[in-house]
């Protein structure tokens, strides 16, 4: 899928990795990181809102999907409407997800999210090979990234492994996450 173009299909991608990136109209690009996909549904936002794609999404890995044409999947709604619980589950969980993610890049500092994405994203995520790269994610100069792993590596809480951020440990991250929380 690429960014700002019309959605031709829908993807369930039953195992494998994916990476999103958004690109601003000046260039920057912010990046995600590496997810990995069990029974995932891409393209589903699009669909429902009738817009163009939000992001560029790549495959990392080699991946199992099945491609979905929107025709089909107008067809089976229409015969099968309970599916759309399904996909209005599904939007339930991205939209909350994408809020959370949002509320705290804004909010706080990049080494709270930092760490907190560590925690939360452990098995999910995989790191890049480039701070560069890292950096995008947070929306954040590869300069500013790499301050901020420093300042959590100066506290002992997380450690750095064949280019892989580890976190040291695990109740200090905790309590360096809560100290830090808002409200």
């Amino acid at each position: 899928m690429t960014q700002n173009q019309s959605l031709q299909y829908l993807y369930l991608i039953y195992d494998g990795s994916i990476a999103f990136e958004m690109t601003t109209l000046g260039g920057k690009t912010y990046q995600l990181g590496n997810v990995k996909c069990d029974h995932t549904i891409i393209g589903e936002m699009e669909f429902y809102s009738n817009t163009l794609i939000q992001s560029t999404v790549v495959a990392s890995e080699k991946i199992n999907v099945e491609v979905i044409s929107m025709a089909l999947l107008e067809q089976l709604l229409e015969e099968k409407p309970e599916y759309h619980l399904i996909f209005t589950t599904s939007l339930s969980y991205d939209y909350l997800d994408s809020l959370d993610v949002m509320y705290q890049r804004i909010l706080h500092p990049i080494s709270y999210n930092i760490a907190i994405d560590l925690l939360k994203t452990e098995k999910k995520l995989t790191s890049f090979n480039s701070s560069i790269k890292e950096a995008e994610r947070f929306g954040t100069s590869d300069r500013v990234y790499r301050r901020a792993v420093k300042g959590l590596m100066e506290l002992n809480l997380i450690t750095k492994e064949k280019n892989k951020l580890v976190i040291v440990d695990r109740k200090k991250l905790e309590e360096y996450i809560e100290s830090m929380q808002i409200g």
